[in-house]
């Protein structure tokens, strides 16, 4: 299902689409083999309610956020589960959001990478009216018995 991009933290430069070899790399450097394994161990089959959010058009989802830590690393500030999650379901490019620090560093590095702003995910989970989530698709009806019940 096709969704809208965004991060809550907001202090983002852009949202692209990052190989999945580049995200280990990062995440190898300071997380051990059985911190990635505990990650990966509790990843749900959909994602989590906290990800995924109301948009005008599209349903939004909350992408990891990268940035630049004080040693001058790029590091997950925010999204080790959503990256696994992503990673689990077969993805082999993962959306995450960068800092202007970020862009600079993987430019200076010759990492190329695409900006974007929505992708077809993994998953057809759509917010519903008390901010959850489910796995299928809202229909009148539905929406009716969810306000019936208020």
């Amino acid at each position: 299902m096709k969704y809208e991009l965004y991060n809550n933290h907001w202090i983002h430069e852009y949202i692209i689409l990052l190989d999945i070899e580049i995200i280990d790399g990062i995440l190898n450097e300071y997380n051990t083999v059985d911190d990635l394994l505990w990650l990966t161990n509790h990843c749900t089959e959909e994602p989590k309610s906290v990800w995924v959010a109301r948009g005008s058009d599209l349903a939004m989802f909350n992408v990891p956020l990268l940035v630049i830590n004080d040693e001058k690393e790029v590091r997950v500030s925010d999204g080790r589960h959503r990256i696994c999650w992503m990673k689990g379901k077969g993805m082999n490019a993962i959306p995450v959001a960068i800092t202007k620090s970020v862009v600079e560093y993987f430019r200076n590095k010759g990492i190329n990478f695409k900006v974007i702003t929505a992708l077809d995910m993994p998953c057809s989970v759509m917010p519903n009216l008390q901010n959850k989530v489910e796995s299928k698709p809202l229909d009148g009806n539905h929406v009716i018995k969810m306000l019936a019940r208020k």
